[in-house]
C-alpha cells in the first residue's frame, strides 16, 4: 500500500472472546482504540 488514508467512516467489527459483547455491527473507528 503507498498511502492510506482516514476518511472517518463507520468500519465493521466483529469480536470473540470476553468482552466480545461490547463489539460488533459498524461502529465509529475511534470506538475501537
Amino acid at each position: 500500500m503507498i498511502s492510506e488514508t482516514h476518511a472517518g467512516e463507520d468500519v465493521p467489527a466483529y469480536a470473540t472472546g470476553p468482552g466480545s459483547a461490547d463489539v460488533g455491527g459498524v461502529m465509529d473507528p475511534h470506538e475501537l482504540h
